[in-house]
């Protein structure tokens, strides 16, 4: 379903990768709709960087692409830096003996964190909260109106807004400390995740329900036919009451991923919407020497309530590696090769959407290497607090959007368990990685 005219090479990536051979809140069900919003007034908030334990629910069937997906709460799922905000404070689980917390970022994330790591009163006990600082980097020092020098704004450390104009704001702390930015440079710190703006915001702003496209994600060594062999069909009336009512695995998903993704035809045909695929999905990836791959789909239905929008989608392809575990078992998923984003860059709400593909964090070797450790799929693997900064601006970069980039880390990181982070940090990276 083309809403766009698009040139062969700005296609889905999946189509003219098999050719030559996918932001941002959920609950303790990860796929269920996430709670009205809350005020920032009763948010609390890390006091340090911490680890968070995935909030995302267990998916056993996604276990046939992306290993893991059936004990997916015991995954770390992301770096949380300084003053990360945190909303609908929960449920307390013991984890060997150290009690956690449920709860939902400012991006719709949900996670599991250390109660000893967060505030103990929420935003209100703040005297400055119209800006909080995640992240310490360099700023104009200002006094009697001008810039003196710069200085580093420390992390974790919270402001008021002095003034206010369309080309510059002024920032106070409660110590007396005035920051100056450009209002170009105060968006681009937030898109990269250095700080955030609270006030006359909604929190958590985004609203995000997550859906496995289970018919289309095939396991290894399987390949689904194409040339209107395979077709998919659900009830109308089913997919137009919208993702709100979508099972975790309902065919909705799959149903949408057609549509935003390309991969062919989406018709109602009577009281049905059916999907029929155009090419065919083989089971070895050609561009890496016929090796066997899995293609594992997810599909979000998101919405940002700062501005009262409706829902609007966007998908994560996970190209997986396979590897054969035994002399006597069939080839498994492991690690993710290729990551692709389907996401709305232009904003325009036209299908399909745009492709993002990301450059690995790590080599193929070190990512075989730390999936021994971790016998979990990923992408990232954050194991600092730079490598955290590097990977969140490097995402960034092709995904201007602080929520869905840090959506897209989450769901496909997995850090190492605390006693292997030093190892697992020193693996051999990419330059654009490094510590």
């Amino acid at each position: 379903m083309k809403a766009r005219d698009r040139s062969a090479s700005a296609r889905l990536p999946l189509l003219a990768f098999l050719a030559v051979l996918a932001m941002l809140g959920v609950s303790d069900d990860a796929f269920s709709q996430q709670t009205a919003p809350t005020s920032a007034e009763q948010g609390r908030w890390v006091t340090a960087g911490t680890y968070a334990l995935s909030g995302f629910a267990q998916n056993p069937t996604r276990e046939k692409t992306y290993r893991g997906a059936g004990r997916e709460k015991a995954r770390i799922s992301i770096y949380l830096p300084a003053m990360t905000m945190l909303y609908g404070v929960g449920n307390t689980v013991t984890l060997n003996g150290r009690q956690y917390v449920d709860a939902r970022t400012q991006s719709g994330i949900p996670v599991s964190v250390l109660l000893s790591q967060i505030s103990s009163g929420d935003v209100t006990a703040l005297s400055n909260r119209d800006v909080v600082v995640h992240q310490g980097h360099d700023a104009c020092i200002y006094s009697e109106d001008e810039c003196i020098g710069e200085d580093e704004v420390p992390k974790g450390s919270s402001f008021t807004i002095r003034s206010e104009t369309r080309s510059r704001i002024i920032l106070e702390n409660a110590w007396g400390l005035v920051v100056s930015y450009t209002q170009r440079e105060f968006d681009d710190l937030e898109r990269a995740g250095f700080l955030t703006r609270l006030q006359n915001r909604i929190h958590p702003r985004w609203r995000i329900i997550e859906g496995y496209a289970l018919p289309i994600s095939i396991t290894c060594g399987a390949e689904l036919p194409g040339g209107g062999s395979t077709k998919f069909e659900i009830d109308a009336a089913r997919y137009e009451a919208g993702p709100e009512t979508w099972a975790p695995n309902d065919e909705a998903w799959t149903i949408k991923a057609f549509e935003l993704l390309d991969l062919g035809r989406v018709e109602k045909v009577g009281s049905n919407y059916v999907a029929t695929l155009s090419e065919a999905m083989p089971s070895t990836d050609d561009v890496n020497s016929g090796q066997p791959v899995a293609y594992d789909f997810s599909v979000f239905a998101y919405k940002d309530t700062d501005r009262a929008e409706q829902y609007k989608f966007a998908s994560i392809l996970s190209i997986m590696s396979c590897e054969e575990f035994t002399r006597f078992t069939e080839n498994k998923p492991s690690y993710v090769k290729r990551l692709f984003a389907y996401y709305d860059v232009d904003n325009d709400a036209t299908y399909p959407l745009d492709e993002i593909e990301f450059e690995a964090q790590l080599s193929e070797t070190a990512r075989s290497e730390l999936f021994d450790r971790l016998d979990r799929s990923f992408f990232f693997s954050i194991n600092s607090a730079q490598q955290y900064r590097a990977v969140f601006e490097n995402v960034t970069d092709r995904l201007r959007d602080p929520s869905a980039a840090s959506f897209l880390i989450s769901r496909t990181n997995a850090s190492c368990a605390e006693t292997d982070r030093e190892w697992c940090s020193s693996v051999d990276q990419e330059v654009l990685y490094s510590d």
